[in-house]
């Protein structure tokens, strides 16, 4: 899919209601770089309701997006299944009013209409973007099991050393080191090992 399917013809478009459907992968995000969603299969349907003055899309999203888990950086698959309104205003340079800026926000945009384009790619991968959860790690003992011993180890090492040093007064520089305690090699390895995915 080209991205030049994403824009909306607004001059040679007539009065009343026009759906549009996109099917998204990978390759949608890819073009936006450094993004956190690494794969996907999504379908969007955008209902396009134009009037005289004004234009409203509504956006249908489901599907699944890959991003990485907060925890373990293995990728995890989000469900997505959501529907959000653009409103459009249409107004040429300089009829631009205070009522018309003050109504402006994020879901709110305003066209000269002698421009003739609205491209909803944006607000596509800023929707999708907006309705991720804020917290995205995999549901409890799937994570990847090297990388949690390997946290886990990390946890639990940090917290006997500052049990150490409240029994003591000060560090043991040269205690043994703790079962269960992460060696300097595992933590270099799990660095080196996170350092090369994303490098990808």
């Amino acid at each position: 899919m080209e991205f030049t399917d994403f824009i909306i013809k607004i001059r040679s478009l007539k009065n009343g209601t026009q759906v549009f459907e996109y099917n998204l992968d990978g390759s949608f995000f890819a073009e936006f770089g450094n993004s956190i969603i690494l794969d996907a299969s999504l379908r969007v349907l955008a209902e396009v309701e134009k009037s005289s003055g004004r234009m409203e899309v509504n956006f249908l999203v489901n599907g699944i997006v890959v991003t990485e888990c907060d925890r373990c950086l293995e990728k995890l698959e989000i469900p997505m299944d959501f529907r959000t309104t653009l409103s459009v205003k249409f107004a040429r340079t300089g009829e631009i009013g205070e009522q018309i800026v003050d109504d402006s926000s994020d879901d709110m945009v305003i066209i000269d209409p002698s421009e003739g384009e609205l491209d909803l790619k944006q607000y596509i991968y800023d929707y999708v973007c907006i309705n991720l959860p804020l917290q995205r790690v995999h549901s409890e003992g799937e994570c990847n099991a090297e990388v949690m011993r390997i946290l886990n180890g990390i946890s639990s090492g940090a917290e006997r050393r500052e049990s150490r040093e409240d029994s003591c007064g000060n560090e043991e520089r040269d205690a043994p080191q703790l079962q269960g305690e992460v060696s300097e090699e595992s933590l270099e390895a799990l660095v080196k090992r996170f350092s090369t995915r994303k490098g990808k």
